[in-house]
């Protein structure tokens, strides 16, 4: 999964309504990697640990919420240039 930042505001009117989105896919990605992080270390460590179990649900869920953050993103981004044309 890309887990760059891809919410990029191109306008002002855009910015204005991507802003929530902007930041809640910021703090998703911040979370997946993070993550990331202490799943590798878990592995190591203790690859049969509840704790291991749980995150990996976790960033499963995460990344799901991402996907979603970014679509309705997308959809909006839609509603903006339809807007225009009327």
């Amino acid at each position: 999964m890309d887990i760059t930042p891809q919410i990029a505001p191109t306008s002002t009117a855009r910015l204005l309504t991507c802003l929530g989105l902007a930041i809640d896919e910021t703090k998703l990605v911040r979370s997946i990697n993070e993550s990331r992080e202490v799943i590798k270390q878990l592995e190591s460590e203790d690859p049969f640990s509840h704790r291991l179990l749980f995150l990996n649900r976790e960033l499963s869920n995460l990344e799901t919420r991402l996907i979603k953050t970014r679509r309705k993103a997308s959809r909006m981004k839609t509603a903006i240039h339809l807007a225009k044309f009327k």
